[in-house]
């Protein structure tokens, strides 16, 4: 698609999220000094009636578990955040649905930086969902980001005051459901981009990167390996 100059976007829609751009800035602005801990928790419902309503839905051939789909945007976000990954342990589990693919997971992540990091992501929470949560620790900072969509800034604490730190609810957001506010923003980016010849900030090989993240978790290997 490269050689025939053809677009293509993804909709890493949890990137826009309020609470999230703020994240952004106060990494790159420096203000979490050495990173130590990332780590991502989703912990959502999807009852045998969810997989029940189509054929495809949790397979391993069309459709994926939970870290291959809900978890998806969450694991784009750690790795967005904390950097590029150097190996990956995890379990897996098939808890309480009649599935291919598992409804629980647990992933323990070692980034290039040196810094380690954590995803938990289940669809066994019951009656409904709970949370899909972020959090990012580092020497001079940590922020946590909760809700069930990470919407809703719950810490934010730095050893050095900067304006922002006055009123850092007001970046909080109230999505409709899990999904989020973000998809519109996303969309209406890459409509941006592809009017204007800019540089996209998502395309489809930087999609690539979470999945050969979630990918070698999913596949029930020897604990540990490398990330490629």
């Amino acid at each position: 698609m490269r050689s025939c100059r053809v677009g293509l976007f993804v909709v890493k829609q949890n990137r826009y999220n309020r609470p999230v751009l703020k994240l952004r800035q106060a990494l790159d602005a420096g203000r979490f000094g050495k990173l130590s801990l990332g780590t991502v928790r989703v912990r959502w419902c999807r009852p045998q009636t969810y997989y029940d309503q189509d054929a495809w839905r949790g397979t391993w051939k069309d459709d994926g578990g939970v870290f291959a789909n809900q978890a998806s945007h969450h694991i784009d976000l750690l790795q967005w955040l904390m950097g590029p990954v150097e190996s990956v342990q995890s379990y897996t589990a098939t808890r309480l649905v009649d599935i291919e693919v598992e409804d629980l997971g647990l992933a323990i992540l070692r980034f290039t930086s040196g810094a380690l990091g954590v995803i938990e992501a289940t669809t066994t929470a019951r009656p409904k969902d709970l949370e899909g949560s972020l959090s990012i620790l580092g020497e001079r900072g940590a922020v946590v980001i909760g809700g069930f969509a990470v919407n809703r800034l719950e810490t934010w604490n730095f050893d050095v005051p900067s304006p922002d730190d006055e009123n850092p609810q007001e970046w909080s957001q109230n999505p409709p459901n899990v999904y989020g506010l973000g998809t519109w923003s996303s969309t209406r980016t890459s409509s941006d981009v592809s009017a204007t010849s800019a540089a996209p900030c998502s395309t489809g090989w930087k999609g690539e990167s979470p999945w050969s993240l979630s990918s070698p978790s999913t596949k029930r290997r020897p604990l540990g390996g490398k990330c490629g």
